[in-house]
């Protein structure tokens, strides 16, 4: 048992010998949960050295305990010491240390893992790690924090890094400037799909992938794309059920009846279009963007209301110095209008009258 054992010897201990340590296992239902984890991962290397075992298939994580000292030991997992991160459904891939966190991954989420307390049924406060999702609240997005990145085959060469993916082409990371260069369309590439693991790099910086129908060669410091200066967005046309209306203005009133529209814009260069996206946001919020070679932007359905549209080119981390900007005015469907609202404040006001009126003659 924990509190008394006996030992006994089958030969006499050798002459002086006085001081034995004593290995022990007990038995625990637990015990098949720890072995079904096929990876492990330590919490935080030379200040806690705590392990986190993971990859059965689950969201589950199970983690080391201390020692009768309180010190952080890989050797003890107390049957209490799991940690479901994120949903049930959804398995954990990797579980990574970076600096003074343990990182947990899914297949589209990331989840900080860290060391503080839990409460538990009773109400009892215990030590425990406990799992937040990595947002901009943790550092998703500040440079030295957190960030999520896209587990795609990749290649190094020279001073970046390029990654491809089955149908989006090839895109350099640039660590200078800390930006993605995408070589998807134009200048010469007659496909988005490349062979993984086929890649090649020579002395005089050739880089070369393999496709299915052969190979893809190009010097990335001379694309003309990546040098050209991007100019005010115009818009071009403007599409309601199928028919253009004038574009040549910047604030549009439109027709609750017509509140599904299309826009498409132009650089007014032909000069690399297939490169070339257009990014826009609605009053101040996120930005959105067409696929690369696309300049239309399709609107379904807007609520009645005033929007202040933003518009910009964008091609290989560059784009427009200044955004082009489109009021568009949503109209009140004619029963909300303000037309429409006196007609019934008319109404209800006829009706009151009328009932007074026909009370005051009967009696």
């Amino acid at each position: 048992t924990f509190a008394e054992g006996k030992i006994t010897f089958t030969s006499a201990p050798p002459a002086g010998a006085d001081v034995y340590e004593v290995e022990y296992t007990v038995a625990s239902d637990d015990s098949g949960a720890v072995r079904a984890m096929k990876f492990a991962e330590l919490y935080n290397g030379a200040t806690d050295n705590r392990v986190f075992l993971y990859g059965d298939g689950s969201n589950k994580a199970l983690y080391s305990g201390l020692d009768i000292d309180g010190n952080p030991t890989a050797e003890y997992f107390p049957d209490m010491n799991a940690l479901d991160i994120g949903d049930e459904n959804t398995p954990i891939t990797a579980m990574i240390r970076h600096y003074s966190r343990l990182l947990a991954f899914k297949e589209d989420s990331a989840y900080s893992v860290q060391y503080g307390t839990v409460t538990n049924a009773e109400g009892k406060i215990l030590p425990a790690f406990y799992w937040t999702q990595v947002n901009k609240a943790i550092g998703n997005t500040a440079p030295g924090q957190v960030r999520l990145v896209d587990n795609s085959p990749y290649t190094l060469f020279g001073e970046s890094v390029y990654t491809w993916k089955t149908t989006m082409g090839i895109w350099q990371y640039e660590q200078k400037n800390r930006q993605f260069i995408g070589h998807i369309n134009g200048n010469g590439l007659t496909t988005r799909e490349y062979v993984l693991g086929s890649s090649m790099h020579t002395a005089s910086d050739l880089i070369a992938f393999g496709t299915s129908d052969g190979i893809t060669t190009f010097y990335p410091n001379v694309v003309r794309a990546k040098k050209m200066e991007l100019g005010d967005v115009h818009l071009t046309n403007f599409i309601i059920n199928g028919k253009p209306i004038n574009c040549m203005v910047k604030d549009f009133s439109i027709p609750y009846s017509q509140n599904s529209f299309t826009l498409e814009f132009s650089l007014l260069n032909y000069r690399n279009t297939d490169n070339i996206s257009f990014q826009y946001r609605i009053n101040d919020g996120k930005w959105n963007s067409t696929n690369e070679g696309a300049n239309a932007v399709a609107f379904n359905k807007l609520k009645p209301g005033d929007y202040t549209l933003e518009v910009r080119a964008t091609s290989n981390g560059r784009y427009s110095k200044n955004p082009t900007i489109i009021n568009i005015k949503v109209c009140d469907p004619w029963y909300a209008s303000p037309e429409a609202y006196l007609l019934y404040i008319l109404i209800i006001a006829s009706v009151i009258l009328y009932v007074i009126y026909t009370y005051e003659r009967r009696r």
